[in-house]
């Protein structure tokens, strides 16, 4: 299945860099992202359609993300 390259911006500031780009196979693609991270869930929402294909040299075509809120997970 193909994949979109997407880029999660903003968050906490811990949030790994290396974290913030991934692949997702566009079958999986929604609105929203959700990713666990110390002991909780940061949640992101894809700012349009559009796909940034300007995002450095030589670079994949990408979808932005924004951070909206973390979550903590219950105990």
């Amino acid at each position: 299945m193909p994949v979109m390259h997407v880029l999660l911006c903003g968050g906490p500031a811990r949030f790994p860099e290396d974290w913030r780009r991934m692949a997702i196979d566009v079958g999986q693609l929604d609105d929203r992202i959700t990713v666990p991270f110390y002991g909780g869930f940061e949640h992101f929402e894809r700012l349009t359609d559009e796909v940034d294909a300007a995002e450095g040299a030589g670079e994949e075509a990408v979808l932005r993300y924004q951070w909206l809120y973390r979550t903590e997970i219950a105990e």
